[in-house]
């Protein structure tokens, strides 16, 4: 499986990044806001133009975070979400998780997906659309300093912003891709094991796809967050901007349990059958133990050992969960979840603050 395949800009930088995430937002750091900066440095735009009311590039907060700080982190989430979804379909065809029957199948879906990932029409439809957008934006900005008077670096700048788009709108094709992908793969019989070590019944790696689109929509809902609090055109446009982005907000934690729902089925399922099996083993056990013993008299310590055995196993299939994420996934995700609310809020609480002292 290969998802990256028609994502020629990611591919370079891969090359760079060598599917390291934070080595590869770290490149992209220093491709995009830093090479700004310098070509701003030297065609004498970084200082912006007071003549044509444009500020400096430094002066820009939200066009400063988005280039700066989320661009580059979304090239690191990038980069392990197609990690994620290579090795899912290595884990698959490696481990003894899918049932035999089940290969063929397998077969199939992989070879649909493979095309699904990378269509050539999805490309050029996200290129365009970034495009139009850009454009728009560029004519009609024209007292920042990524508008039509910012100068040369206005209009390399713009390239950086273009690619963004690009590929957020790419991956958010790509994201519906996986997460019907993962319906479909969790639909296969697969053999749950409820004391497998990672915790998840051996299902963790499908948690951590899901996990990995999650996190970059949510990279997304920040970016709204941001541009909602700082962006002078969307504050003057918040009746069309707030109910995008509470449906967004709301949606994307939606479709991570909903990508797991079948892995919820099957886990609850082998859950409850080794639960009822194993407490059938240890009452029969307790009933050989009485009965065998007589009264008043010591009990056979074989049986004993054997029941404390099938005891432990118990907790430990009773502790397995019944979504393919450990407990410390599912914090991060609650915690991530929350962290656009929380800009917002810290937001009013520092807008409050500053009425206050005024």
């Amino acid at each position: 499986m290969n998802p990256y395949k028609t994502d020629y800009l990611y591919r370079i930088l891969r090359m760079f990044g060598r599917d390291k995430p934070i080595l590869t937002g770290l490149i992209y750091f220093v491709l995009s806001i830093g090479s700004i900066y310098l070509v701003g440095y030297l065609t004498g735009d970084l200082h912006g133009c007071s003549e044509k009311g444009i500020k400096p590039f430094y002066m820009h907060p939200e066009d400063n975070i988005s280039v700066g700080l989320l661009a580059p982190i979304g090239a690191a989430l990038l980069c392990y979400l197609y990690n994620q979804i290579c090795n899912v379909w290595k884990y698959l065809r490696e481990s003894n998780i899918l049932a035999s029957g089940a290969k063929e199948e397998l077969d199939r879906l992989e070879k649909r997906f493979e095309k699904s990932y990378n269509r050539i029409p999805v490309i050029i439809i996200a290129l365009l659309i970034s495009l139009f957008f850009n454009i728009f934006a560029y004519i009609y900005q024209a007292d920042g300093w990524l508008g039509i008077n910012g100068g040369i670096t206005a209009i390399y700048a713009r390239i950086f912003i273009v690619i963004n788009f690009f590929m957020i709108g790419l991956v958010f094709y790509k994201s519906i891709v996986t997460f019907v992908a993962l319906k479909k793969i969790l639909k296969l019989e697969l053999i749950v094991q409820p004391i497998h070590p990672d915790r998840a019944g051996g299902l963790k790696p499908f948690g951590n796809l899901s996990l990995a689109v999650f996190y970059f929509l949510t990279l997304v809902s920040i970016y709204f967050s941001l541009l909602i609090m700082l962006d002078k055109g969307v504050k003057e446009h918040l009746v069309y901007y707030v109910p995008v982005f509470m449906l967004y907000y709301v949606t994307t934690p939606l479709l991570l349990f909903l990508s797991l729902s079948n892995a919820r089925r099957q886990m609850v399922a082998t859950k409850s059958d080794m639960l009822k099996r194993l407490s059938f083993a240890f009452s029969q056990n307790y009933r050989t133990m009485v009965e065998s013993s007589p009264t008043q008299g010591e009990f056979d310590l074989s049986v004993v050992e054997d029941m404390r055995k099938i005891h432990s196993v118990y907790i430990a299939v009773e502790k397995m969960p019944t979504l393919p994420l450990s407990i410390g996934n599912i914090t991060r995700f609650f915690t991530t979840n929350l962290i656009p609310v929380f800009i917002v809020v810290i937001k009013i609480l520092l807008s409050n603050g500053i009425k206050l002292f005024t």
